[in-house]
C-alpha cells in the first residue's frame, strides 16, 4: 500500500527551512513568509523556533500562538524534571537548556500574542479574520476537527504548514482536504518519530500549501535537500506514492 498520488507535489518549488534543525523546522516559500500579514500558530509546546525565525524574516507580521498545555505549571514541570536529570547525570546542561528555553519563550510572548486555548470545532471561524494569514498547525490529531473551517476560509490564507497525525486512519480525510483546498501543495515530509504502519505508510506527515509558490523545476526531488529527520536517532522514512 502507498500514499495517494495527490499527496505528492507536482513540481519542485523554491523552499527555505524555517525553524530549528530536525523536529520543529518546516519547509515553505520565502515569499509566503515575507508577504504574510499575520502568523497564526496552533500548537507550540516548548518550541518557538519556527515563530522566532518567521519573525526575523518578517518583523512586520503579527504573530498569534495558541496552545492549551503551555503555562507556568507546564514550564515548572520541565525545569524540575531537567534539574533532577542534571543532578543524576552530574551535568547541569540539561537544566540550563530548559531554563534558556523558558526565558526565550517568556521574552517572545511579551512581544507577541499567546493564548492558552484548546483548538477545536469552530476555532478557525473565531480566530481567522485577516487576509494574507500564514497558518501553522501541529495539534496532535485535532487538525481533523478544523479542516472544513480551513477550507471555508482558504481565501484568507496565504500559506499553510500542517502536521497530519494517524495518517493511515485518515487517508480519505486528508485526500478530500487536498482536493478541496485550492492552495498548491509545495512540500511533503514524513515525521520519522511517528513511525510507519504495516503497509509502510508514515503515521505522521508534514505538508506545506502555498497560494503563490515559486516553481524552480518541472521535476520534483524527494526528499528535498533541506529535509531533515525529525528524530536524529531513528531511521528516516521513504515516501511511496501510487
Amino acid at each position: 500500500m502507498s500514499l495517494p498520488l495527490n499527496f505528492k507535489p507536482k513540481k519542485k518549488f523554491q523552499l527555505i527551512r524555517v525553524g530549528k534543525n530536525h523536529d520543529g523546522g518546516y519547509l515553505c516559500g520565502l515569499n509566503s513568509v515575507t508577504t504574510a500579514k499575520s502568523l497564526i500558530s496552533f500548537g507550540i509546546f516548548d518550541d518557538i523556533s519556527f515563530e522566532k525565525n518567521f519573525y526575523k524574516l518578517n518583523n512586520k507580521c503579527k504573530i498569534y500562538c495558541y496552545d492549551k498545555y503551555v503555562d507556568n505549571v507546564f514550564w515548572l514541570k520541565i525545569l524540575w524534571k531537567n534539574l533532577g536529570l542534571s543532578i543524576f547525570k552530574l551535568n547541569l546542561l540539561y537544566f540550563f537548556k530548559s531554563l534558556f528555553r523558558y526565558i526565550d519563550f517568556k521574552n517572545f510572548v511579551k512581544k507577541n500574542k499567546f493564548y492558552k486555548k484548546t483548538i477545536d470545532f469552530n476555532s478557525v471561524n473565531k480566530i481567522l479574520r485577516k487576509n494574507k494569514t500564514f497558518l501553522k498547525i501541529d495539534i496532535e490529531g485535532s487538525e481533523y476537527r478544523i479542516l472544513d473551517e480551513i477550507i471555508k476560509h482558504q481565501n484568507k490564507i496565504i500559506a499553510l504548514v500542517i502536521e497530519f497525525h494517524d495518517v493511515d486512519l485518515n487517508l480519505k480525510k486528508i485526500n478530500s482536504f487536498i482536493k478541496k483546498f485550492k492552495l498548491t501543495l509545495t512540500h511533503v515530509h514524513p515525521n520519522n518519530s511517528g513511525g510507519i504502519n504495516y503497509y509502510k505508510i508514515p503515521l505522521i506527515l508534514e505538508m506545506t500549501f502555498e497560494k503563490y509558490p515559486i516553481q524552480i523545476n518541472e521535476y520534483l526531488e524527494l526528499p528535498h535537500e533541506l529535509d531533515q529527520n525529525n528524530s536524529k536517532d531513528i531511521k528516516g522514512i521513504d515516501l511511496i506514492f501510487k
